[in-house]
């Protein structure tokens, strides 16, 4: 049986990945009903405004201001009509093992899975880590950091794993299950925003897999690249953003409700204890 796929892809200034990627989809994605739906965030790259605008069996939007990653995917699903969607990177390039390895991962999307994303592999042959078994704050920053010395890390090849979260250049999703989240968190910018949404899927008590058998290239950070240090500022603003919806906030919630029940534990205990002492000595 054939599966259906809404394909969403969001660009900014993101030529000539994004017609490598389309290429791509249309020379490997075969056995498939398909669509893709693109929306521009604002680009001010005029060759790929002049290849957008000659796109003929692609529904394309053009945004008339940057609205970050997660608003312009939530913008460009209601456009969408299949009930499979696939989120995508315009920097993520398909092989002749794609359409296969999409209609597995499409009929995994049962019951309590909430997502699933294969493994990515950048251009010159390394492996782009795009998940998290165990999310933990500590070893995620000291990654980041000792990162930075060294790139060219190697990661170790997890098969297939139930994952904590996965990242937003390739996230295959139900569209009920899009729905059920209310989609991205439109407070984010950019970066992290793949965190919460994997974050909001979990809470549900759904699983997300990880195929890590099923290689896509990945071109990483081709657009970003080219603000690094405005994306710099952005990764860190919305990470901090993270901690506080997901970290800060339930450690809030929880001192405020020890703040007022443990004193009105207390009163009414004290209450209890004088009327029994005074039933006593009538």
């Amino acid at each position: 049986m054939k599966s259906n796929l809404s394909i969403i892809i969001v660009t900014f200034n993101s030529y000539p990945d994004i017609k490598i990627c389309l290429d791509s989809i249309e020379k490997y994605m075969i056995n498939m009903d398909y669509e893709i739906v693109l929306i521009d965030n604002n680009s001010s790259d005029h060759e790929l405004l002049s290849y957008l605008e000659n796109l003929k069996k692609i529904k394309v939007i053009f945004s008339d201001k940057n609205l970050g990653f997660g608003r312009a995917n939530n913008l460009a699903f209601t456009y969408t009509k299949y009930s499979n969607i696939l989120i995508l990177n315009p920097d993520v390039y398909f092989d002749d093992n794609s359409s296969e390895y999409i209609q597995i991962m499409t009929n995994s999307l049962k019951l309590n899975i909430g997502a699933v994303a294969p493994g990515l592999i950048k251009p010159n042959g390394l492996r782009d880590k795009n998940y998290h078994i165990e999310f933990n704050i500590i070893k995620l920053m000291w990654k980041r950091l000792t990162k930075i010395f060294n790139s060219n890390m190697p990661i170790k090849n997890e098969s297939i794993n139930s994952v904590e979260t996965v990242a937003g250049a390739f996230i295959l999703i139900k569209r009920n299950i899009f729905q059920l989240i209310k989609g991205f968190d439109e407070r984010y910018f950019m970066h992290s925003e793949d965190l919460d949404f994997s974050f909001k899927i979990k809470s549900y008590g759904l699983k997300i897999l990880l195929f890590d058998d099923f290689i896509f290239t990945h071109n990483v950070g081709s657009s970003s690249k080219k603000v690094r240090f405005k994306m710099l500022f952005h990764m860190y603003k919305s990470f901090i953003q993270l901690m506080y919806k997901w970290y800060v906030l339930k450690i809030f919630k929880y001192v405020c409700l020890a703040i007022f029940t443990i004193p009105l534990f207390i009163i009414e205990l004290s209450i209890r204890l004088i009327a029994k002492n005074k039933n006593v000595s009538d």
